[in-house]
């Protein structure tokens, strides 16, 4: 259903990625946080960086276990364009 991101000033509601085949959740919460992280280092939106969380989450909850899951930048570049109809700004940096 997507996540809402609580700032002292405003609420930023953030759309769910979608996902192929529903394996297992476990370890989302953690992939989604990893991800808004990374967005929020990279001086992302809260939009974006919320964007990404969901996107990783929905990486891991395709294969079972907490840990099942893997993608390059590219990969998530190309679904980040594909789930959100935006490119991910280049000023955010995802590792190698």
């Amino acid at each position: 259903a997507g996540s809402l991101i609580h700032t002292r000033d405003s609420v930023v509601a953030v759309e769910a990625a979608s996902v192929t085949e529903l394996a297992d959740p476990t370890g989302a919460g953690d992939a989604y946080l990893a991800a808004l992280l990374v967005g929020l280092r990279s001086d992302a939106t809260l939009e974006v960086a919320g964007r990404m969380g969901s996107l990783a989450a929905a990486f891991c909850v395709e294969h079972r276990g907490p840990q099942g899951h893997n993608f390059d930048a590219t990969t998530f570049r190309a679904r980040y364009a594909a789930a959100f109809g935006a490119e991910l700004p280049q000023t955010v940096r995802l590792a190698a």
